[in-house]
């Protein structure tokens, strides 16, 4: 028996007493054979104690996403049943009680969907994926180059200048359709 499983979900979260944030990192199932509908997307569990993590969560999911090319669920904060100011998840309940600052639960696709699971098998898009999380991360806490927007410019050349898919660039900064960037807007840029 390994390390891991003895380790309980709430000592998960202890263990990161006093830290800036905590992922619990996962991918999802569902019971259910083809050729039924079987679920797929990204799914970013938040506390329901942090709802001022919203922003942070729903930029880390849609990066996500994107990379594996499924649907963003959404961000959620899921109370414990009969009890709203409490968290359902062990981890995050815990993680929270222990002072992190940030904690999230992170369900990176289901792997009961054929296409979910292609993408999690894919050592290239997992290292995507990783360097997805690592550039929403680092902006959200405000490290990475940052780039003063120009009169003319786009998401699409500013990606090309840096070497960076426009589309990290607008998730990482919280830019949505129809993608307007204005001259003087500082944005944050990840590294390759």
């Amino acid at each position: 028996m390994g390390l891991k499983a003895l380790i309980s979900l709430e000592m998960r979260g202890c263990m990161a007493a006093g830290k800036d944030l905590f992922l619990s990192m996962h991918s999802d199932a569902t019971p259910g054979t083809l050729p039924d509908p079987v679920p797929r997307g990204m799914t970013v569990y938040r506390s329901v104690r942090q709802p001022q993590s919203a922003p942070f969560s729903d930029r880390l999911g849609a990066a996500v996403a994107a990379v594996m090319r499924t649907p963003y669920r959404g961000g959620i904060a899921r109370p414990y049943p009969g009890d709203e100011r409490s968290d359902y998840y062990a981890v995050l309940r815990s993680s929270v009680c222990a002072g992190v600052g940030t904690a999230f639960l992170m369900e990176h696709g289901f792997h009961t969907n054929p296409q979910d699971c292609a993408a999690l098998m894919d050592d290239d898009i997992l290292r995507q994926i990783a360097q997805a999380e690592v550039a929403v991360i680092a902006a959200w806490y405000g490290f990475g180059p940052a780039y003063t927007v120009r009169a003319g410019d786009t998401l699409y050349a500013i990606g090309r200048r840096f070497g960076v898919d426009w589309r990290l660039i607008a998730i990482i900064n919280g830019i949505g359709e129809p993608y307007r960037i204005f001259p003087r807007q500082v944005l944050m840029i990840p590294s390759t």
